[in-house]
């Protein structure tokens, strides 16, 4: 029967060992892969760090360069995965969405309905998954499937 294998995808080496991973173990070929990509908003990031610093600064043009550079970005990370998935012959799909990536990827694996995410493990230290918080331990507590977290030691 085939299944939606969910794989949370951002870029890092993590990631990149994570979807590899699980193309050769856990994918089988009449699987569909659905490749979740949450893009941060930059702006909102941009404004909100320089509104830390006393005000925003930047012109509307700095705005829409830095939102087209991410845009951009997020596009060439996400044709490197399609076309490595196109090399092993495997099927896929992919889902984008702007915002916090947390929530991003679990409302994906909602609406794909997928049979089981997979996700790679960056390996915080407790202090900064205090303040940044785990995006694999929120999808394991959140998704309403299996999380499989890769880990790359």
């Amino acid at each position: 029967m085939p299944r939606k294998i969910a794989i949370a995808i951002d870029g890092s080496e993590q990631s990149a060992h994570a979807f590899n991973w699980a193309a050769d173990n856990v994918v089988k070929p009449d699987d569909t892969i659905v490749f979740i990509h949450g893009r941060e908003d930059p702006v909102a990031n941009l404004i909100a760090y320089s509104g830390m610093s006393g005000g925003v600064v930047g012109s509307p043009e700095l705005f829409q360069n830095v939102e087209a550079h991410s845009i951009s970005a997020s596009k060439t990370m996400v044709e490197k995965y399609t076309h490595v998935a196109e090399n092993r012959k495997l099927t896929h799909i992919e889902i984008e969405g702007k915002g916090d990536p947390k929530d991003i990827i679990v409302e994906a694996v909602k609406e794909c309905n997928a049979d089981l995410l997979v996700i790679g493990s960056r390996g915080l230290g407790a202090i900064k998954r205090a303040f940044v918080g785990s995006v694999s331990s929120h999808c394991v507590h959140h998704c309403h499937c299996p999380v499989l977290v890769v880990r790359n030691d």
